[in-house]
C-alpha cells in the first residue's frame, strides 16, 4: 500500500507572552508576622489584595485597601498576600499569622 501526503504548508506563528518584570514600587508589610493588622506600605497604589492559604485556597478579598489589612479572623499559619496594582501588575507577600 502506497499514499503520498503533500500540500504541506509552513508558517511562523508568533507566541504572546507578557514579560514578568520585578514590581517597579516595592510594597512593604509589616509586621510579619502579625496578629490582627498586617500593614502595607504604599496601599494607594493597591487596588485590591487577595488573601490565599499554603493550599491556594482564596480566604479573603479585600476591595481598595487602607494601609492596615485586619486579618485577625485567620487562623494561625503561613499566607499568601496577592496585591493587585492599580497599574495592573501583582506583587505577592508571604505573610504568617500567629
Amino acid at each position: 500500500m502506497n499514499f503520498f501526503v503533500d500540500n504541506f504548508i509552513v508558517e511562523s506563528a508568533s507566541l504572546a507572552t507578557s514579560e514578568v518584570s520585578k514590581a517597579k514600587e516595592d510594597i512593604k508589610a509589616y509586621p510579619n508576622p502579625f496578629t490582627e493588622v498586617l500593614n502595607i506600605s504604599k496601599s494607594d497604589l493597591v487596588k485590591s489584595v487577595s488573601v490565599s492559604d499554603v493550599s491556594g485556597r482564596l480566604v479573603k478579598t479585600i476591595e481598595n485597601p487602607s494601609s492596615a489589612l485586619h486579618l485577625g479572623d485567620l487562623k494561625q499559619g503561613l499566607y499568601f498576600v496577592t496585591l493587585n496594582m492599580k497599574d495592573g501588575s501583582k506583587q505577592m507577600i508571604k505573610a504568617i499569622k500567629k
